[in-house]
C-alpha cells in the first residue's frame, strides 16, 4: 500500500517529513558569537533532529484494514495487579528549602541579567527536580564557562527529612517480610557528583537493609527480571534500587515476585 502511495523503501527522509517528527533549529549568529562561519563575519547554523512521533493518519491510511484491535486482558491473562498508592508528602529541612530558594533567585537573576538568559529555564528546572534529593554532592552550574549557581555545602551526617520517610517506610516492608525496589531520577549518566543511589544505599544500610543496584552494567538487558529475581529470592537482598528509565518495561515477573 506505501508503494501503491508513491513510497520506495529507501526513501525515509519523504516519509519523515509527511507522517514524522523533524526538528528543526536554526542558528544565526555574528562573529562574537559560540558558533561563527570562517567564511564571513557571521553565519547559520542548522539543526534537525528526528524525534520519536507519527501522524494518526499513518493508522487509518496504512494500517486499520490490517489491524485487529484487542484489549490487553484478552492477551496478558496473568496481569500484575494495579495498586493505587498514594503519594506520600514530606515537608524539606527548613535549611534545604532556605538553599532551594536561593538557588531558584540566583538562576532568576542570571536569566534576567544575561543576553542568553533564556538557556538557563531547563537547567533551573532540571536543578530544582534533583537538587532538593541529593544537596550533598551536587555539582554547581556553569554556562559558557562561567559560574552560574554553587550549592552550599551540606554535612554528609546529615538525613534529611525525606531520607527518614525512606527508611521508616523500608523498615515496614523488611518488618512485614517483603521486598522493596527504589526508582531514582538522577544516576549521574551525565554528572557523576548527581548519582543519588551511592547516598541512598548508605541511608538504607544504616537501618539494616540489604541494598543492592541496578545500572547499566549489572546484566544485560534481556535478562534484568532474571537478575533482579536472584537477587531478592536466592541472595536475601532487602531493596533493589534501579533507575526508572532503566526499566520502563519488562519487570513485570520479577516485580510481581517482590
Amino acid at each position: 500500500m506505501m508503494v501503491e502511495n508513491g513510497y520506495k523503501y529507501s526513501e525515509v527522509r519523504k516519509w519523515n517529513e509527511e507522517y514524522g517528527v523533524i526538528e528543526t533549529t536554526t542558528y544565526n549568529q555574528d562573529s562574537n558569537s559560540e558558533y561563527t562561519n570562517k567564511q564571513s563575519r557571521g553565519g547559520t547554523k542548522r539543526n534537525e533532529k528526528i524525534l520519536p512521533g507519527i501522524s494518526p493518519f499513518v493508522f487509518s491510511k496504512f494500517l486499520v484494514q490490517n489491524t485487529v484491535l484487542v484489549r490487553l486482558v484478552d492477551v496478558w491473562p496473568d496481569p500484575v495487579e494495579l495498586v493505587n498508592v498514594p503519594t506520600i508528602l514530606v515537608k524539606p529541612d527548613e535549611d534545604l528549602q532556605l538553599n532551594y530558594q536561593r538557588m531558584v533567585n540566583t538562576f532568576e537573576k542570571s536569566i534576567d541579567e544575561l543576553e542568553d538568559g533564556f538557556k538557563l529555564y531547563m537547567p533551573l528546572t532540571q536543578t530544582g527536580i534533583s537538587y532538593p534529593d541529593n544537596p550533598f554532592t551536587y555539582p554547581a552550574f556553569y554556562m559558557n564557562g562561567e559560574l552560574i549557581w554553587k550549592p552550599e555545602p551540606f554535612e554528609q551526617e546529615r538525613i534529611l527529612s525525606k531520607e527518614k520517610k525512606l527508611q521508616e517506610i523500608i523498615k515496614g516492608e523488611i518488618s512485614e517480610g517483603r521486598k522493596s525496589i527504589v526508582y531514582v531520577r538522577d544516576t549521574g549518566s551525565s554528572v557523576e557528583g548527581r548519582d543519588v543511589r551511592p547516598r541512598l544505599k548508605h541511608i538504607l544500610e544504616m537501618i539494616g537493609a540489604k541494598v543492592c543496584i541496578l545500572d547499566t552494567s549489572s546484566t544485560s538487558t534481556n535478562r534484568r527480571s532474571e537478575w533482579l529475581e536472584k537477587k531478592i529470592k536466592k541472595e536475601n537482598y532487602d531493596v533493589c534500587i534501579v533507575s526508572q528509565e532503566l526499566v520502563k518495561v519488562g519487570l513485570d515477573r520479577a516485580t510481581r515476585s517482590c
